[in-house]
């Protein structure tokens, strides 16, 4: 998905300035896919992604802002000189991230969702006027698993460091309540103690 997103579906070159919207699993591997190409990658979270996303992202050597403790219009101003960020992922699947990433992309930018917010709203003239490209982005073929396969084997992609292995079977309910407190970025369940 997000080997697609960044290498067939979005315009990332090297220098550019991106925005990654969303810290959980999706939006960390695109953040890595589009470092990979040379960009310098924000990521972007809210409150309840402070205790253990955010700081994953930068763990993983990316700027972060918390968008509900933040002045982002002043910081986003300060982090791309008054331009704005010349791609913008959202993969927050959250009805404000569209919006939030046309107050982020910069004139002739390019907003990729990934994220199924379902439902949201937008005013599209700004977008028209600044001549920002909207490119949706879904699933994925055979060359972009072989990409990203080849983008973890050349350790371009850290797909293990937010991959959590603290869950059992048995667990299953604390861990899909753990994810959705954003207190776990990948819960990954060992079977071996359903074998004892």
């Amino acid at each position: 998905v997000c080997t697609r997103a960044v290498i067939e579906n979005s315009r990332v070159g090297a220098g550019d300035r991106v925005l990654v919207a969303g810290p959980g699993p999706i939006g960390l591997l695109t953040a890595q896919v589009a470092d990979a190409q040379g960009a310098t990658v924000t990521v972007a979270g809210v409150s309840r992604d402070t205790s253990y996303r955010l700081p994953l992202a930068a763990e993983l050597g990316y700027d972060t802002v918390d968008i509900e403790e933040t002045d982002v219009e002043a910081y986003w101003a300060e982090e791309t000189d008054g331009i704005g960020y010349d791609v913008v992922f959202d993969t927050t699947g959250h009805p404000s991230g569209l919006p939030m990433a046309a107050d982020a992309v910069r004139k002739g930018g390019q907003i990729v969702l990934i994220g199924q917010a379902g439902e949201t709203t937008v005013p599209t003239t700004p977008l028209v006027r600044a001549e920002v490209d909207l490119q949706c982005s879904y699933s994925a073929l055979y060359r972009d698993f072989d990409r990203a396969f080849r983008l973890i084997a050349s350790g371009d992609v850290d797909h293990e460091t937010f991959l959590d292995d603290r869950f059992t079977l048995t667990d299953a309910e604390e861990a899909f309540e753990t994810f959705l407190a954003g207190e776990t970025c990948k819960p990954v369940f060992d079977v071996s103690v359903l074998r004892e």
